[in-house]
């Protein structure tokens, strides 16, 4: 009992918030090797209340040059005050460096620049990927991947 306890705590992954929402550490990779950041990890929104994937700023969209695998069809979403948003999408891996792994998802950009994001914020079809526990009263994300 005792080692798998221990076992069990080993594995546990968690950020604290660093403010009211709840964050995760990523890396980002495009198919051309490209990362960001480029080295350690950057802390992200997690928005339970957003249906897609993951949101990049325009800069980093580009930066990571996804336009190289940009699906030909711009896809639309709803946001909170009711307007729609065009979006272009990609394809690339979410790394947890926490977590050792990466993981394939779908990359999100507005196509107006007016429209544009100014953090990378991911979406419930990303955060599906993991074990999610949002630890409001500790201030703390905590996740596992997923067992299949």
């Amino acid at each position: 009992y005792q080692k798998n306890k221990m076992a069990r705590k080993a594995k546990e992954i968690s950020w604290d918030y660093p403010n009211e929402h709840p964050h995760i550490g990523i890396r980002l990779k495009s198919f051309s090797d490209i990362e960001y950041p480029e080295d350690d990890e950057l802390l992200v929104f997690l928005d339970t209340g957003w249906s897609g994937g993951v949101v990049l700023p325009i800069d980093i969209y580009d930066k990571l040059e996804l336009g190289r695998w940009e699906e030909p069809d711009q896809v639309k979403f709803t946001v909170a005050n009711g307007n729609e948003l065009a979006m272009l999408q990609s394809k690339g891996i979410l790394h947890v460096p926490k977590l050792k792994k990466g993981f394939k998802v779908k990359f999100l950009r507005s196509v107006e620049s007016d429209e544009d994001t100014d953090e990378i914020i991911i979406g419930i079809d990303c955060i599906n990927i993991f074990k999610l526990l949002l630890d409001g009263p500790n201030k703390k994300s905590r996740l596992s991947p997923r067992h299949k």
